[in-house]
């Protein structure tokens, strides 16, 4: 079964890091990469190594329910504001709904 993935965070350290290396870590699985950003730069570099941008709220329930559906992504790199909670339980609600029951 083949999954789509959203990486956060890739303007820095560790989200650049690891969406730089995505390529050459041949993941099992691996679909369609997806990449949160913040700026057409930042998206036009993503696309360089593979990853489709997307652009949303990453602080909107609506927003990120939105994308995690549309593009059925199964899989967050959740790379930003890793201390707040409150966001982080936004990306793992929006999975809960897009993903089919096993």
């Amino acid at each position: 079964m083949s999954h789509n993935v959203l990486i956060t965070g890739v303007s820095g350290y560790l989200g650049g890091t690891f969406i730089a290396r995505l390529s050459t870590l041949q993941l099992p699985g691996l679909n369609e990469s997806f990449a949160l950003v913040k700026t057409d730069a930042q998206g036009e570099a993503c696309r360089r190594y593979g990853a489709e941008p997307l652009r949303f709220d990453a602080y909107s329930q609506t927003a990120i329910r939105t994308a995690i559906i549309e593009n059925e992504i199964a899989i967050v790199y959740f790379m930003i504001d890793c201390d707040k909670f409150e966001n982080q339980e936004g990306f793992i609600q929006a999975l809960s709904e897009s993903l089919p029951l096993l």
